[in-house]
């Protein structure tokens, strides 16, 4: 049984904000975890043919080049308003 003082927070705008940074950190995992040369076949797809290597995913998403340091950007860039076609999955 787990038991705690400490309120916890499951609004959904908490979790809406919270998720460009669990993003950026699991992206930044992988860049550094992922061998350039490991084959990537996503669980989607967009326009990119599936089965190219990391290298290739890191030169041509746009969120894997943001370093580190820039999470903040990161996140202002991920969340910025009148994205188009957002939740289009090809």
């Amino acid at each position: 049984m787990l038991t705690t003082n400490r309120q916890l927070d499951f609004s959904p705008l908490r979790q809406a904000l919270a998720a460009p940074g669990l993003l950026f950190d699991s992206l930044n995992k992988l860049k550094e975890n992922i061998a350039p040369d490991t084959l990537i076949f996503p669980g989607h797809r967009y326009t990119h043919a599936i089965g190219e290597p990391f290298s290739y995913v890191m030169a041509h998403n746009i969120y894997m080049h943001f370093t580190r340091e820039q999470r903040k950007l990161f996140i202002s860039y991920r969340m910025r308003a009148a994205q188009k076609n957002l939740f289009s999955f090809r």
